[in-house]
Parts: structure tokens; sequence; C-alpha cells
């Protein structure tokens, strides 16, 4: 139901939601099997979601831990109350939290991390978590995403991690059919920025 659609972040099926997409022309054939296909394949529950309400639930979640550093979490946008993205919401809400915790960990006291989103091309957002943290070399960026990589050298080992979080939200992305990158430099801080899905009513034709 339309109407359902646009005013509720409820699950629905797969195909009740790519039916809906290319009735309206929302997205394109190929691009709704590779949704279903991918979501199908890694267990995903497809919906649509306000993205901005999944970002203010992680910020208050991990509010108190940034506060015990004194890392000021920044969420700045020009969006209103709504911004509909398509996905699985709670693999999502993982995603963020991981990243996100990912830079208090390795951030600095006194320090920031702002969320930020920007409208690409191709009906997609970009998600960037930028933080002022200690960074990672440069000849650590093309392994950051492997399971159980950790990079002692720049990074205290009391503070560390499993090595998993990186690695738990490539796959997550992955499993969108979306890109995620990572620039960084030792010393100054990092930046992930991950790509989803954008739902906009004004597109139905």
């Amino acid at each position: 139901d339309k109407e359902i659609l646009e005013t509720q972040d409820v699950s629905i099926s797969l195909w009740q939601l790519s039916n809906y997409l290319k009735t309206h022309k929302l997205l394109d054939k190929k691009k709704i099997k590779n949704l279903v296909c991918q979501h199908r394949a890694n267990s995903f529950i497809l919906q649509l979601y306000n993205i901005l309400d999944t970002i203010n639930n992680v910020i208050e979640l991990l509010e108190s831990s940034s506060s015990k550093r004194s890392i000021s979490l920044i969420f700045d946008h020009n969006y209103g109350k709504v911004l509909k993205v398509l996905g699985d919401e709670k693999r999502i809400h993982q995603v963020l939290t991981n990243l996100i915790i990912n830079s208090i960990r390795y951030g600095v006291d006194d320090g920031t991390i702002e969320i930020k989103i920007n409208e690409i091309e191709n009906s997609k957002i970009l998600v960037s978590i930028v933080d002022n943290g200690l960074g990672i070399a440069k000849e650590d960026l093309p392994r950051i995403f492997e399971r159980f990589y950790r990079v002692e050298k720049t990074r205290n080992r009391d503070e560390g991690g499993s090595g998993l979080g990186l690695s738990i939200v490539k796959h997550i992305i992955d499993g969108h059919d979306e890109k995620i990158t990572i620039q960084s430099k030792k010393g100054v801080g990092s930046n992930f920025s991950f790509t989803l899905e954008l739902y906009r009513l004004d597109d139905q034709v």
C-alpha cells in the first residue's frame, strides 16, 4: 500500500517492495533484482526508513561513552525531519554504531566526531563519520577492513577491540550493494563514508 510505505518505517516483503518500486519507477528493474538477490543472500530485511532517526538513535546510545573522553558527537544536516532510504535499518544501525565506537576508541580527549550526510548522484546519499583522532598510517589502509586486522603500531592495545568491527561494517555495506571508503592520515584523523539508496517522493512519475 502506497500510503503505508510513505508514512511508516515497517518491514515489508521483498515482493511487495520491489513491485511497488517498479510500479512507481523509483528504481529500474536491474537495480531491484540486484537488491532483492543481495538481501535474500544476506538475510537482510529490505525496508524504507528515516536515516535521520537512525543516526540520532545511535548518537543517543553512544553519548555517554563519548562524554567520558570529552569527545563531542556532532550531527548537522539540512534535510528537515525525514530522509527516507532503502535498506536494512537494524544493520545500518550496527554500521553507524561500529564506526562511531571506532572513532571514540581511537579519538583524542576533547576531540570531535561529526556525522555528515550529502546527496550525491544516482539517487544516493553519502553518510560520513569524520573524526580528528589518531588516524591511520597510509600503509595500513588497504587492510583496514580485513577480519581481525588491528593497527597496533598506531593504536593502543588496551583500548583496542577484537578487530572485527570494521570487517562487519564492510560486510553489511557490501550486502546492500553499496560502497564504503576511508580517508585517513596518521595524527590528523579519519573519514569513513558509505553510500545508501535514497528514496524520494518527488521521483514518482
